[in-house]
């Protein structure tokens, strides 16, 4: 599913080219995404912007260059929206919360091992969608892996009581 498309015109008025960029491209969900359709709208112009002055304010260059640049992000939040981020009704469920309580906890108790979740820099002007992205499927690696030790001490625990138990 591709999260934002842009329109090209092929012809211009009067040799004027314009670009819409706004709010409503971005296609995330039932709900506003994470509140960022502003956000996400006012960095698509700033990386637009860019992407004119990188080329001389030439369109034909720079919307290609804007595309490559943009995609992941824009990409990235709308698969986050889906997952749950922002309370999106279709996906969000108690497991997802509990995720960001743990971590919220695993990161105050341990802070050189777990970074704060990803979710908490999504106001982070400096921190991209696809940075979050890639760090919400670290972070989710993190959490299996301790619940896999738990479960784990759990057996070993058993066994031990049960052994002490049966063979006393």
């Amino acid at each position: 599913k591709e999260f934002m498309s842009m329109v090209r015109s092929q012809k211009s008025i009067g040799g004027v080219v314009g670009v819409a960029v706004g709010n409503a491209p971005y296609n995330i969900g039932d709900r506003t995404a994470l509140s960022q359709g502003c956000n996400a709208a006012l960095e698509s112009c700033r990386i637009l912007a860019e992407s004119l002055m990188n080329h001389n304010s030439n369109l034909k260059l720079a919307l290609p260059d804007y595309n490559l640049t943009r995609k992941p992000d824009t990409d990235a939040i709308g698969r986050m929206s889906e997952q749950g981020f922002g309370g999106n009704k279709r996906a969000s469920n108690t497991l997802f919360f509990a995720k960001i309580i743990a971590l919220s906890l695993l990161h105050k108790l341990l802070p050189q091992i777990f970074s704060k979740p990803a979710l908490l820099k999504i106001n982070q002007a400096e921190v991209g969608y696809a940075q979050i992205e890639s760090e919400w499927k670290r972070q989710q690696i993190q959490l299996l892996a301790i619940v896999i030790l738990l479960v784990v001490m759990v057996i070993l625990i058993i066994i031990f009581v049960f052994n002490n138990w049966f063979f006393s």
